[in-house]
């Protein structure tokens, strides 16, 4: 399953992102929490230590990069 997709949780992509905070990957772990998503950004609470982080990202090939808290989230769209 890829973003692309209608129906998908960030949980069915194969990615991993790390608490910047802690060091815990929040994406697998039943303990995080996504408070808001798309298809390449996402806003995460930690399991481990709350620690919200934004992040935004590549799929092909994968690159992410936390967004600084302040900043605001554009999100990409390929245009046709």
């Amino acid at each position: 399953m890829t973003a692309d997709d209608e129906d998908w949780a960030l949980s069915d992509l194969d990615i991993a992102l790390a608490c910047p905070a802690c060091g815990r990957e929040m994406v697998h772990d039943p303990d995080s929490l996504a408070l808001a998503y798309d298809r390449d950004w996402a806003l995460l609470e930690c399991g481990g230590c709350s620690h919200v982080s934004k992040w935004q990202w590549t799929l092909a090939p994968f690159v992410a990069w936390e967004v600084p808290h302040g900043v605001k989230i554009v999100p990409r769209r390929d245009v046709h």
